[in-house]
């Protein structure tokens, strides 16, 4: 288990906000058209925007969109199957392997059962670090991610104090225990970067 000190968290009104945001996307997956304002805020909260084009983010919406429908159709795919599936779609179409991003999709659409990869979180966790390129990368990335599925669940002590700090705030704790873990996680991370610079 992580020795993580997170209390403070309860006062951090950025990070609330954060949840906030969160949730807001969250509530609005099965409802949108991916119309521009989804597209934004969802883009600004994963911190998309600087780092791809228009081009990128239409493939990446189309490949969203699609596999949102294949979740509604109840598709039996495993998430690995899926993970694999959407990173070789993504490496075809732009040339980008994209584990992170394409994490953030899937937890938005499998909230229960996929975690989100980034960077923060992957240092806290101690995760092996990404190599190779083109599609060795994809089969690694699989493998980075499946160690990461297991690595918070070792953590599951964080959702009980997740719920601890926001006992007073019944909205905030409407998120799935996978994402309650990775909001402490990411947030403790976070402030360990910030004392370390």
């Amino acid at each position: 288990m992580l020795n993580i000190k997170i209390k403070k968290a309860k006062s951090d009104e950025k990070f609330k906000k954060s949840i906030e945001n969160y949730l807001s996307i969250m509530e609005r997956i099965d409802k949108t058209k991916f119309d521009t304002d989804f597209k934004k805020d969802y883009c600004t909260f994963y911190r998309i925007n600087p780092h791809r084009d228009d081009e990128w983010k239409n493939v990446y919406f189309n490949t969203f969109n699609k596999y949102r429908k294949l979740r509604v159709k109840n598709n039996k795919l495993s998430i690995k199957d899926i993970l694999e599936e959407v990173l070789l779609e993504l490496y075809k179409k732009v040339d980008k392997v994209e584990l992170s991003f394409v994490s953030k999709m899937l937890h938005t659409l499998y909230p229960k059962k996929c975690p989100i990869y980034d960077s923060v979180v992957a240092k806290q966790l101690n995760l092996s670090k990404r190599k190779f390129k083109g599609e060795k990368k994809i089969h690694n990335d699989c493998e980075i991610y499946d160690n990461l599925v297991k690595k918070i669940k070792e953590q599951r002590y964080l959702v009980k104090e997740y719920n601890s700090i926001f006992a007073d705030s019944p909205e905030l704790r409407r998120v799935s225990d996978i994402k309650k873990i990775d909001f402490l996680i990411w947030w403790y991370g976070k402030k360990q970067l910030k004392k370390n610079k």
